[in-house]
């Protein structure tokens, strides 16, 4: 398992904010998982985006829902960074952990974090999408580790809206420094006390030793390495 270190974790709402395109890190997190765990993780391995939307199009449309279908154009754009199928109520987080770093990448139904899936245009849905990034960028209360004293490397880029398309997903990365020596026994997410339409949370991680999935709940969200 290879990973570069990110400088930074970086937070966007796809269309409601311009890309920003996943780091390698991320990107490599992804792909080793996918090589350990099988099927049933999508990679994040190329952000091309005129050959990303040249591969979405071959895909079956009898995979989308009505509304992706909708919204083909807009879901396009961004195939390379999604999960399968766009369903509310679940999200998914992959988890690497490797020597004192912890990268976790998150993907998450926009209408769960924000109540809507399109630009912005009122003060108050600009103001609850502010809210949201307040909410997704306070790292160190969404995730608590156990074991290890981890702290949120510096940083992070949200910008004002620039698009007329419609939303698809939340995207967030973070990374989190960890103490020499130190590794985390457990992390816990509290996505869905921030955010309770967020109903689920499939989440996949890999460290040096070992990977797991669970699906992560309001009542059980505690990730054991």
């Amino acid at each position: 398992m290879t990973l570069k270190r990110p400088v930074k974790h970086a937070i966007h709402i796809d269309a409601l904010f311009p890309a920003v395109r996943v780091s390698s890190t991320v990107a490599l997190m992804v792909a080793s998982m996918l090589t350990v765990m099988g099927a049933g993780v999508a990679a994040a391995e190329s952000h091309d985006h005129h050959e990303e939307h040249e591969h979405h199009e071959s895909h079956d449309h009898d995979e989308h829902t009505d509304h992706q279908e909708s919204d083909h154009h807009g879901h396009d754009h961004h195939g390379g960074e999604h999960h399968g199928a766009h369903i509310h109520g679940v999200g998914h987080l992959n988890v690497a952990v490797e020597g004192n770093l912890v990268t976790i990448y998150l993907q998450t139904p926009a209408a769960d974090i924000i109540g809507f899936e399109h630009v912005a245009e009122t003060r108050e849905e600009r103001t609850t999408v502010a809210a949201a990034h307040k909410k997704l960028n306070d790292a160190r209360s969404l995730f608590q580790f156990t074991g290890a004293d981890c702290t949120v490397v510096a940083g992070s880029g949200v910008e004002a809206p620039q698009s007329d398309s419609e939303a698809s997903d939340v995207i967030a990365e973070y990374t989190f420094e960890c103490a020499d020596g130190q590794l985390p026994e457990s992390m816990a997410v509290e996505l869905s006390t921030e955010f309770p339409d967020l109903k689920v949370l499939k989440a996949v991680w890999l460290t040096e030793d070992s990977t797991g999935t669970k699906e992560l709940t309001a009542k059980d969200h505690t990730i054991h390495f």
